[in-house]
């Protein structure tokens, strides 16, 4: 024990290993490539979580960030795209009327004081950027502000709730002020795969890719499409030349 004690206090003072490999991106590119390229599993991400953007204070350009994180790390199939105003109303035919299984409205409604409104029996929320304005605030503290309020909603509608992490969009907030001293917009890293269980019930499956070489592996890749493929699916499935023979012993088998 005293030895192990001692190597371990040693290994704190040891030189960092020198043999680390270190791939590109376009290494890693060339790998996949040399694998038959990515493809996906039928019959993996079903379903869709819309975004639908009616406001115009702010860009979209400067909203898509949370949300490509979201589609990044779930998996599942989440976007943002422009709408006009009153294209879809919040409620159960208005998520059907957008052709997602989820619908997220940022709106612009100088009528509402209500900056998040949520609807899990029905799919849907809507966030209101008038409501976040109500200060006059910069334009890059409105739009920090609205980014964080996305993520939000998509937190307590898809199943996130509450993180171990302070200063996240999981935390809770009762005015202006809670959400100003949120210094994060995207979701905290341990919900993640919270919404990947939840979403399902909803009819949102996250996506399953693979290189050509594992799904052919695992048994669900498709006819290959090109040499690459063609190759690999001839290796994977090809008929030994010299197939495994067993004699019988009847003496070895008593």
């Amino acid at each position: 024990m005293n030895f192990f004690v001692a190597a371990l206090c040693l290994s704190a003072f040891a030189d960092p290993p020198t043999n680390v490999v270190h791939i590109t991106k376009e290494q890693m590119a060339a790998i996949v490539a040399k694998n038959g390229g990515l493809i996906e599993k039928p019959g993996t991400g079903l379903g869709s979580i819309l975004f639908a953007n009616e406001q115009r204070r702010i860009a979209i350009s400067e909203l898509t960030r949370p949300i490509d994180y979201l589609a990044k790390y779930t998996k599942l199939r989440v976007s943002i795209r422009d709408v006009d105003s009153g294209a879809f109303d919040a409620s159960r035919n208005g998520v059907a009327k957008s052709g997602a299984n989820i619908l997220i409205l940022i709106k612009d409604d100088t009528k509402s004081a209500s900056p998040l409104l949520i609807s899990p029996d029905e799919a849907w929320a809507t966030v209101n950027v008038a409501a976040l304005a109500v200060d006059n605030p910069k334009p890059d503290v409105l739009a920090f502000r609205l980014r964080k309020e996305l993520s939000r909603a998509f937190i307590f509608l898809c199943g996130g709730v509450n993180s171990q992490y302070e200063r996240t969009p999981a935390n809770y907030c009762k005015s202006l002020k809670d959400l100003d001293w949120i210094d994060m917009d995207e979701v905290p890293a341990d919900l993640i795969g919270r919404f990947r269980t939840y979403a399902p019930g909803y009819g949102v499956t996250p996506v399953v890719t693979a290189t050509y070489k594992i799904a052919c592996r695992h048994g669900w890749a498709p006819q290959p499409t090109n040499d690459v493929q063609k190759a690999i699916w001839k290796q994977v499935y090809q008929v030994p030349d010299k197939p495994m023979t067993i004699e019988f012993d009847p003496k070895k088998d008593k």
